[in-house]
This record gives C-alpha cells, sequence and structure tokens, in this order.
C-alpha cells in the first residue's frame, strides 16, 4: 500500500489501544479517587500518619525485599514475588500541578545549534511529494502483486477480490504518474525555520496532502518539519509540534543510509516507541531477532554501512549527558539504557524487497528527576476515545522523556516527549500510606486486575522489583493539566491465559491514598 496511507494507519492504530478499568479495594477514598480528597490526606500529620522517614525505616527493617507467592485458583491467577523495594534518597516526597510544556522557537534553534550546527534546512514535506520514479516502483509492486495472486493456488473467488483492489489502485497510480513531476529538488523548498500554525499553513495550501494530513490531527496546533541536502553523506531529519490532543514533541535523527520518518503526531511512551529496537549485547543480529517483522522466505537484515557502535557504553553516555546539558535540561536523569540494534524508517529510500536495513546504536532514556526522585509515567498513558455529543473526541497524554541514540558516528538521534512544566507545589512533604498497606491492596488487587478470561487456563505473573516514584495523575475534567504524586510501581513479567509475555509494570498504586492507577484514565 501507498506509504501516506500505511502511516495513517499506523497512527489511527496506535492511539485506538484501550484496556478495562480496574475496580479498587473497598475504601471511599479509594473508589472515587477524589484528588481534593487525595491532597487533603497528603497534608495530615500526627502521631497516625506515616510520612517519607517512616517508609524508609519500615522498608529498611524488613532488609529492602518483599517475597511472597499468591493464588486464586477460581480467577486464574498466579503471582510469585521476588522483589527488591527500591526507596529513593531524598528527604520527602511533596505533591506538584503540572501542565503540557509548549516547545518554542528558543529550544528548537538551540537543539539545531547543538546537533547540527551551519546546516541548511528545507521543508521536510518535500520528500513526500510524489513523482514519477516513486510512483513507478509503487506501480511495479502493485504488479507483482497481482502477479503473485493470479499463481496462488486460493480459490477464483478469492483472487477476484483482491485482483480488483490492485487494479483500482494500479488505475489510480498510472493516472497520478501522468501529472507527476520527474523528479523533486530540495532547493526549491527552502525553509525559513519557523514554528508555524497548520490551521495558517493548510488554508494556504488545502490540497498539499502533507498540511491536510497535520490538519487532520493536529488543526489548532504548531509544526515544523525539516531537513538537510545529505550532500555530506549523513541524511537529517527534524520534526516538532505543539498538538493538545496527542502531545508536544520535538524528534531528531541522522542517519548514513536515508532520511528517517519522524513526523508522525504519535508521541512514543516508551523506549521501543515508534522505533523497532532489540537488545544486541554486542553481538550481531540475525532473522527473528524483531518480532515486529514479519519474515517471509529469503528476507535478510543487512546493516547499515558506517553505523556501528563500537565505542564504550560510558563514552557513548557521555555524549548524551553532554547533549542535555548544553541544551539546558538539568531537570532530567539517565533511567535506563544500553546497545541496541535498531531498525530505523527510511519510508524514502527505496529498498529491495526483504532486505530490512539496521544499525547499531545505545539508547539512553532520561526521566525527570525531582530531589532525587524519578517522574515515571512509563506504564500507560491517558486516553480520551469517545463521543461527547455530537462529537467524537480522541486525546493521548503520553510520558514525558527524553531519548538519545549515540553510535560511532556521534549523536545520531534526540527525542524531547510531551514535556512537562512543573508549576506548582501542592504539598510539601507529603503523608503516605505504610509499605504494608499498599502490600495489601496489591494481594487483594492483582486478582481483580488480572482474572483469567478463559475457564481453564491461567494467568502467571513475576514481580521482581518495587519502586517509590512520582508519577503524572490527569485531574478528572481537565485533559492537559495534572498533578505529580508518590507511587509504587509493582514491575515484573505477566503471561496471559494465551501464552503472550508482557513485561513492565504490573500494577501501580497510588502512595497517598492506596487508589489503584488506570493508566487509560489517568489516575
Amino acid at each position: 500500500m501507498r506509504k501516506r496511507r500505511i502511516a495513517l494507519a499506523f497512527l489511527l492504530a496506535a492511539i485506538m489501544c484501550l484496556t478495562a478499568c480496574a475496580e479498587n479495594p473497598e475504601s471511599s477514598v479509594v473508589k472515587n479517587k477524589n484528588m481534593d480528597d487525595m491532597i487533603s490526606k497528603a497534608q495530615e500529620s500526627g502521631e497516625d500518619v506515616s510520612g517519607y522517614a517512616d517508609v524508609v525505616g519500615e522498608v529498611s527493617d524488613n532488609a529492602q525485599s518483599y517475597v511472597n507467592t499468591l493464588e486464586d485458583a477460581s480467577l486464574g491467577v498466579s503471582v510469585n514475588i521476588n522483589a527488591s523495594v527500591v526507596i529513593p534518597e531524598t528527604t520527602g516526597l511533596s505533591v506538584y500541578r503540572v501542565t503540557q510544556k509548549t516547545i518554542d522557537q528558543a529550544f528548537l534553534d538551540k537543539v539545531k545549534e547543538v546537533l547540527a550546527p551551519g546546516t541548511t534546512w528545507y521543508e521536510g514535506r518535500a520528500l513526500g511529494i510524489t513523482t514519477k520514479s516513486s510512483l513507478a516502483r509503487e506501480i511495479q509492486w502493485i504488479k507483482a502483486a497481482i502477479t503473485e495472486v493470479e499463481n496462488s493456488g486460493e480459490s477464483e473467488e478469492y483472487k477476484a477480490g483482491y485482483i480488483e483492489e490492485y487494479q483500482r489502485d494500479l488505475a489510480e497510480l498510472e493516472a497520478e504518474y501522468e501529472s507527476a513531476p520527474q523528479d523533486i529538488s530540495l532547493l526549491d523548498y527552502p525553509s525559513d525555520g519557523k514554528i508555524c500554525s497548520v490551521q495558517e499553513k493548510y488554508n494556504q495550501n488545502p490540497d498539499d496532502s502533507h498540511w491536510s494530513y497535520h490538519y487532520e490531527l493536529n488543526s489548532d496546533g504548531e509544526v515544523i518539519f525539516e531537513v538537510n541536502d545529505a550532500a555530506d553523506g549523513n541524511y537529517l531529519s527534524l520534526f516538532m509540534q505543539n498538538n493538545k490532543d496527542y502531545g508536544n514533541c520535538l524528534r531528531f535523527k541522522r542517519n548514513k543510509k536515508g532520511y528517517e520518518y519522524t513526523g508522525t503526531v504519535v508521541v512514543e511512551d516508551s523506549m521501543d516507541g515508534i522505533d523497532n529496537v532489540e537488545n544486541i549485547d554486542g553481538g550481531d543480529i540475525s532473522n527473528g531477532r524483531f518480532p515486529s517483522i514479519e519474515l517471509e522466505a529469503g528476507d535478510t537484515f543487512e546493516k547499515i554501512v558506517g553505523e556501528e557502535a563500537t565505542i564504550s557504553e560510558e563514552e557513548a553516555k557521555q555524549q548524551a549527558d553532554s547533549l542535555l546539558e548544553q541544551l539546558g535540561l538539568s531537570d532530567y536523569k539517565m533511567y535506563n539504557g544500553g546497545l541496541y540494534c535498531e531498525l530505523p524508517r527510511l519510508d524514502w529510500t527505496p529498498t529491495e524487497d526483504g532486505v530490512h536495513f539496521y544499525r547499531d546504536v545505545y539508547e539512553f532514556q532520561y526521566m525527570r528527576n525531582i530531589d532525587g526522585v524519578f517522574v515515571d509515567n512509563s506504564a500507560g498513558s491517558k486516553l480520551v476515545d469517545e463521543w461527547r455529543g455530537d462529537s467524537y473526541v480522541k486525546q493521548v497524554w503520553g510520558a514525558e522523556m527524553v531519548i538519545v541514540y549515540v553510535n560511532d558516528s556521534g549523536i545520531v538521534g534526540f527525542k524531547y516527549c510531551t514535556p512537562l512544566s512543573v508549576d506548582e507545589t501542592l504539598v510539601e512533604d507529603s503523608s503516605l500510606k505504610s509499605f504494608e498497606e499498599i502490600k495489601d491492596i496489591f494481594e487483594k488487587m492483582v486478582f481483580i486486575q488480572n482474572a483469567s478470561t478463559e475457564e481453564g487456563e491461567k494467568v502467571s505473573i513475576d514481580v521482581d522489583t518495587v519502586e517509590l516514584v512520582y508519577a503524572r495523575l490527569s485531574e478528572k475534567d481537565s485533559f492537559d493539566s495534572g498533578i505529580l504524586v508518590p507511587i509504587w510501581n509493582f514491575k515484573g513479567k505477566r503471561v496471559d491465559e494465551y501464552g503472550n509475555e508482557t513485561t513492565g509494570s504490573v500494577m501501580s498504586i497510588n502512595a497517598i491514598d492506596g487508589s489503584v492507577i488506570d493508566w487509560d484514565l489517568g489516575y
């Protein structure tokens, strides 16, 4: 299918994922998840109220470990807990009000100055303009697909349905080919380097597929998409948006094979994000390492020439740390990282069928850190996906993070995802539930949240880490404002009744009022 159709389908699939809401223990405070009640509880004091120091002492007395085995045969859930309990080194935990931060021109200019000094930039939309050569490749692909269907052993009815659809696409492509330009020169599309209003650009260019795409998904927002001329063999692409529905972000990528697609409105939530990465531990990639790639007979992986990562992890991290310092992002600390194989999205680079290009990179994930405590929303995003009267509303507020990619070429990628503005301290040194209370809530709720849907089948959960961190909770009636609160994040592995395995957060519990957090709701 055509690349612009694929990009839109990818977006829509990514932002429509939903999970069921969790029930809560029988407690009025927990059940209502009322922000005002929670803040009042955070302000409580007295001999019967636990504070940060009390929780630290409680955990230390138990050798900072949590071990237990649980099972509910009626719900088909077994839980093995052998977890280290990680307490941040700080003087107390507070409650803060936050909003989504707008990315401004000054920050954009600083990123370009640091990562690509002296670069002449061009409008990235030029890459998406169809030429005779790009259409010829699509026409060739469609014709090959028709031949493949005709030679298949399927029924005539089956073949007729697919061939009819392909023939419609072929007719559309051939008609477009007649009026398409032979080639596109970036020199004809110089960029002024300014963040622009999507509404204004769309009004000026209503027939431009680039602006109609962004207008459909970011009509009230701002955007800029730029590339270089790659004359030195390095293909640079830079995308930035302020988007009230899908998040604000800035992405920069450098690649020696071709321009990477950075222009999706989806703001990634984790290190896997839009990029497809796999741990390699210094070894070579082999077929089957990327589970999202459907390999067919003869498919191969090919490393991009000049995209090795032979420097040490410490050397790579020093470059990443230096970048954040130069950009003034002192509120973020390294949270996770390592050596990976990455499959970049080279949408504008012609490739042979079945060849998947990859490169080696160190990928470092940085999270906001307040007084030694990480802000971690990697367990999920607030999602609104509903009809409101006659209007259909879809909004996603993802996790805040910075991601830096480094290999022997230097910084080859930078992402600034859904930044926050910390606007107000609501409660200094909040009261907290004891860890014993938190454990009790987890041991009750883990069965309710994970009950098997298949009779006779079992869900198994292994918990290996319990962390006390900050997380952003959303206010019920406001999409773009929230509150940072301390939470307990139970992390490990879950194998569902169908054998599917997931790793990461198993459950998140508000450390102040004990409510189980539903990340789709945002609280």
